[in-house]
């Protein structure tokens, strides 16, 4: 029924294909290289992430009236540090 001869099909030793990880190997190894420029970067991310939260809140207190999108940051949010409450917890149990 699906006959192909595409050369992208995965092969039997392989599980999975993260072509996302494959396309950006370079700039992960250039941030893994640079440290520097790796902290800057995750400090403006955050900083963006911290913009969007409070102008999400900002636009709610002036303009929307429902508790929908204040329910949606709480449970991203509360989850987002959840995991990474497990996963330092984690770290912190199997380094030597």
């Amino acid at each position: 029924m699906f006959q192909t001869e595409r050369e992208d099909v995965i092969t039997p030793d392989e599980c999975l294909r993260d072509y996302t990880f494959i396309w950006s190997d370079g700039l992960n190894g250039y941030l893994t290289a640079n440290r520097d420029i790796s902290d800057r970067y995750i400090i403006y991310s955050s900083f963006l992430m911290d913009f969007m939260l409070l102008s999400c809140f900002v636009l709610w207190l002036l303009y929307w009236k429902s508790f929908r999108m204040i329910i949606a940051y709480m449970l991203f949010f509360g989850t987002r540090g959840l995991i990474q409450v497990i996963q330092s917890i984690q770290l912190i149990n199997t380094s030597p």
